[in-house]
């Protein structure tokens, strides 16, 4: 918080202004397997993305599951906060009513027009300042809402909150259109990528001999994952164990160079070690559509959410030349559309793969690495300006909440009228 508070501002704590409104957790709470594909909307930490409800993914309780619910029920404009796992995701609540999984808490206003700064004060590094305070830093971060009614919330005048709200969205806009211009950018680098990668497997790229095609199970074997006693999981060891979460690591953006978990070798099966020049990929769930493949490049073992498609013979298929031809591939196209989709051998049993030789593949391999790395600065460049678009977001949020962002106004009621408005309110709301 600032060293010196604005003139006319108070400090207080978060709930002091809003009433923090937990989920019901009792008997009456929902299973997941309970939930439908319509009716009152149950929102959980999954679906807010970018600060909105995003309700592509929402599940649903019928009017006599919302009726049996004592608390964490969601009004129109509610914020919505999450205290568990994904700490800070927010939302205002654009439905007439709903209610909150256990992730979440309820922030309701007391007066009106007051949530507008809220929903700015949760995006600032003022509220992640007060999250770090009281963040149990356990492997699943999560805050009470015991805790979270103590944050320090900063209360400008009304009057001054309308003209901070009117500037920061002001400025915000014209921040979301150049960010818009940027995330264009990457969508065409991407598609740069497909369009080199499509030249490349139709000879384009590079004048070759003849082609043969093969069907990949002929050039490839097929390895599902493998569970393993959690007792034989070692923070250090001879074979990483890897699973969906270790390719998201940064260090196995491309191959697989590291993984949070280990096994010795002389305590698993032969048959599961995944041997260098593999090609993994996740095979069920949501994960398929994230179209990971990463190159293996020292033995590692798998779990059972993970796929490895290996080169029979390194001299008929360059392993490099096959990561390639995957990075083509859209893996959802191969799964099985089911509720849970899944890849299995049989997903492959029409795809094909045209091979020239040994040298050739090399050098196609050599071509689409050069025009990649083209991208890849280019694709640096608009990574940067996007983080800076968000550093300069923060910049103004800290303008903000420091009262150098919009002139103020003497003749406003301070906040201190304000805070007692409130809790006049709050007292007649109570004897209701």
């Amino acid at each position: 918080m600032p060293n010196k508070l604005p003139q006319g501002w108070v400090e207080c704590q978060l709930d002091e202004v809003f009433n923090i409104v937990n989920g019901d957790r009792g008997k009456n709470y929902p299973a997941k397997n309970k939930l439908h594909a319509s009716g009152i909307p149950f929102v959980s930490a999954i679906n807010i993305q970018n600060s909105k409800l995003f309700i592509e993914n929402l599940l649903y309780l019928s009017e006599q599951q919302y009726d049996l619910l004592r608390s964490g029920k969601i009004n129109k404009g509610d914020t919505l906060l999450c205290i568990r796992g994904s700490i800070g995701k927010h939302c205002i609540y654009p439905f007439d009513k709903g209610a909150i999984a256990s992730s979440m808490v309820i922030i309701r206003k007391i007066l009106p027009n007051i949530d507008k700064f809220l929903f700015y004060y949760l995006e600032s590094f003022y509220f992640r300042q007060e999250v770090k305070k009281y963040d149990n830093g356990t492997a699943q971060p999560n805050l009470s809402a015991s805790d979270l009614k103590r944050f320090n919330y900063l209360l400008p005048p009304l009057n001054e909150q309308k003209r901070i709200v009117e500037k920061i969205e002001s400025e915000f806009a014209k921040i979301d259109e150049g960010l818009e211009h940027l995330q264009q950018a990457k969508e065409q680098i991407k598609q740069y990528r497909q369009s080199v990668l499509k030249s490349a497997f139709e000879g384009k790229l590079y004048k070759t001999s003849e082609w043969e095609i093969f069907n990949i199970l002929e050039l490839c074997s097929i390895i599902n994952g493998t569970t393993i006693d959690k007792s034989l999981e070692k923070q250090f060891g001879e074979i990483p164990y890897i699973k969906v979460s270790d390719m998201n690591l940064p260090a196995n953006s491309v191959k697989i160079t590291t993984s949070s978990r280990f096994v010795n070798k002389n305590e698993i099966k032969a048959n599961t070690i995944i041997p260098e020049n593999s090609i993994i990929f996740p095979k069920r769930g949501g994960a398929i559509a994230t179209n990971k493949k990463r190159k293996v490049i020292f033995p590692i073992i798998i779990d059972l959410n993970i796929m490895a498609l290996i080169p029979n013979n390194t001299n008929i298929l360059s392993h490099e030349y096959l990561y390639y031809w995957l990075q083509k591939l859209d893996l959802s196209t191969i799964s099985n559309g089911g509720a849970v989709p899944q890849i299995n051998r049989y997903s492959f049993e029409n795809l094909f793969l045209k091979l020239p030789t040994l040298e050739e593949q090399k050098r196609i391999v050599e071509e689409i690495k050069k025009r990649f790395a083209v991208a890849d600065e280019v694709e640096k460049v608009v990574e940067d300006n996007i983080e800076k678009a968000k550093q300069l977001k923060q910049s103004i949020l800290k303008k903000a909440f420091e009262g150098r962002l919009v002139p103020q106004d003497p003749t406003d009621e301070p906040a201190s009228k304000l805070l007692e408005k409130i809790k006049q309110e709050r007292y007649k709301n109570d004897r209701k």
